[in-house]
């Protein structure tokens, strides 16, 4: 029997081939000159991050509205932001100053306005992985807090691995300035971040899954050409493992064979699941996860 797997739920009905850097960069942090003693945020220069609007989306999941948005693999989305931002607080107005994405492992906890390094001392804020003091901060070029979100596995591989599933929460966050220099733009916060706001009120939760996968494929099971199996894994039920995949095998040439799964209903994530097909042929199999 010669069968093709196709893995539908993963491929985008619009393809994405030209995105900026996912995952946000280290900071650039300018030396302090404050006046000893000084407030590190005078009353009435208090920078405030705004809010921001869910854009249109490409892909393939079914949740990404409500608290939790989830991204299947190649899924993006926009983030608009509403322009209702106060950048009052920046410490050099010759450089113009903006608003980024600043990125937890879990829902933030300070906003600030305050020095950098309260913001930065968020027990959820994901610091820079060389120990600088540093947050991380997704600006993608744009000074008005416009960004796109999309799921490339790279916030996964971040995290520690491309096979699994993450959640993340991207706060909008004030920066002073903004650096280009290497062709990475990088938020840069100018006298150590004086006046610094992360409005967590509006911080975004986002599932980044991992991409659903049929491994060790087998065609000819027990020696019988209408029998086979794979091993399933990735998607949501890698992520949550309360979640199950649903499978459909049909005939590419006649819709009216229809394959049966003999190993159980409930398929989990690296479940080996075996099929029965009525005849020999070529067969689609449509793995789905629920997203």
């Amino acid at each position: 029997m010669a069968k093709r797997i196709y893995l539908l739920a993963l491929v985008a009905s619009l393809m994405i081939t030209e995105m900026v850097a996912q995952v946000p960069l280290s900071v650039i942090v300018e030396g302090k000159d404050q006046v000893e003693g000084g407030q590190s945020c005078s009353p009435g220069q208090e920078n405030f991050a705004g809010t921001f609007t869910l854009g249109s989306f490409i892909g393939q999941s079914n949740d990404v509205s409500g608290n939790t948005i989830f991204l299947c693999v190649n899924d993006t989305i926009g983030l608009f932001h509403n322009n209702d931002d106060s950048l009052v607080g920046d410490p050099n107005p010759l450089t113009p100053a903006g608003i980024g994405y600043a990125l937890y492992s879990c829902a933030p906890s300070i906003s600030g306005p305050d020095d950098l390094a309260v913001i930065a001392a968020d027990p959820c804020i994901v610091p820079d992985p060389t120990p600088l003091g540093d947050i991380l901060i997704l600006t993608q070029g744009d000074l008005s807090g416009d960004a796109q979100l999309y799921n490339d596995l790279s916030v996964n591989t971040f995290f520690g691995s491309a096979n699994q599933g993450v959640e993340v929460f991207w706060s909008p966050i004030t920066f002073d300035a903004l650096s280009s220099a290497g062709g990475n733009f990088q938020a840069v916060y100018e006298s150590n971040g004086p006046c610094v706001q992360s409005n967590i009120t509006e911080a975004l939760s986002v599932v980044y899954l991992s991409e659903i996968q049929a491994i060790n494929i087998q065609n000819n099971l027990g020696g019988n050409q209408c029998e086979g199996s794979f091993v399933v894994e990735g998607g949501l039920p890698e992520y949550d493992v309360n979640e199950s995949y649903s499978v459909t095998i049909t005939n590419i040439n006649d819709p009216s064979l229809v394959g049966s799964i003999v190993s159980g209903n409930v398929i989990s994530n690296g479940e080996l699941v075996e099929f029965l097909v009525p005849e020999a042929g070529q067969y689609e199999v449509l793995i789905e996860d629920g997203k």
